[in-house]
């Protein structure tokens, strides 16, 4: 659910840097959040056995690292938001959480009646 959230608050923090590439405060906290976002599903995805999504977040996460951030044009960073927004649109449709088994409790136990 956490991972599903961030991916969603990614897609939205994307959504308008395709207009406002030139604001550098926008951009270095657009960097943080999407290099997070990235970084978790990154994680999740390797848990999963999904090394396609790994692979191309990780990508991703390297692109738009906020502490060694890559120089690119205004175009080219369009376009890397573009494609970034896809990524994270398409994982939302199509990548699942990976099922996470439940809890036991002591309740649940079987009760020995030969005693």
């Amino acid at each position: 659910m956490y991972i599903k959230s961030m991916s969603w608050i990614s897609v939205i923090a994307l959504a308008p840097a395709i207009l406002l590439a030139s604001s550098a405060n926008y951009r270095i906290a657009l960097e943080f959040v999407v290099c997070w976002t990235a970084a978790m599903i990154v994680m999740q995805s390797f848990r999963a056995g999904r090394y396609g999504w790994a692979a191309a977040f990780s990508i991703m996460a390297v692109l738009f690292n906020p502490i060694a951030p890559v120089a690119v044009s205004s175009p080219l960073f369009r376009g890397l938001v573009v494609a970034c927004l896809a990524l994270f649109a398409a994982s939302l449709s199509w990548m699942k959480a990976a099922a996470e088994p439940a809890m036991l409790s002591i309740a649940s136990q079987p009760v020995d009646q030969t005693r």
